[in-house]
């Protein structure tokens, strides 16, 4: 299917498309239901905040993946550390101190991880040129 019409008939992509108009749709739903929760409390916390960020994150990674047709490395390790940041403080008052320490080395480690990818696509970015998040190397297009 070589073809600009094959490639739009191929049932896969199409699966992959309306999948992703769905992820975009529950984010956008859940960001309409979080603005009018903050609206109706009329209080906004950095926890809330980080919420709205998980949600920018995770619209962004949707749309690297429509545009792209590549899934992100680094966008789920950042939503992964805004998540346990978000936990670690709406619920610290709750854990102990070793689930506090614990999250703090979770932390601690993605963002160690964080930095080696990238580090390693921009040292060496053709050897990661299949999903990575380089600007030089994006990957197998896909139209």
């Amino acid at each position: 299917m070589s073809t600009p019409r094959g490639r739009l008939l191929d049932p896969f992509r199409l699966i992959e498309r309306s999948v992703l108009i769905l992820i975009i749709f529950a984010v956008v739903v859940a960001i309409v239901q979080k603005a009018l929760d903050l609206w109706t409390m009329k209080e906004i916390t950095v926890i809330d905040l980080l919420l709205l960020f998980m949600y920018l994150e995770l619209i962004a990674m949707a749309q690297i993946y429509w545009r792209q047709g590549r899934l992100s490395v680094l966008l789920p390790i950042f939503i992964a550390v805004i998540g346990l940041a978000r936990h670690l403080m709406a619920e610290s008052q709750e854990l102990h101190a070793t689930d506090i320490i614990a999250g703090g080395a979770a932390i601690l480690l993605l963002a160690i991880s964080a930095l080696v990818i990238a580090y390693s696509q921009r040292r060496y970015p053709g050897a990661m040129s299949h999903g990575s998040d380089s600007e030089e190397t994006d990957g197998p297009k896909r139209d």
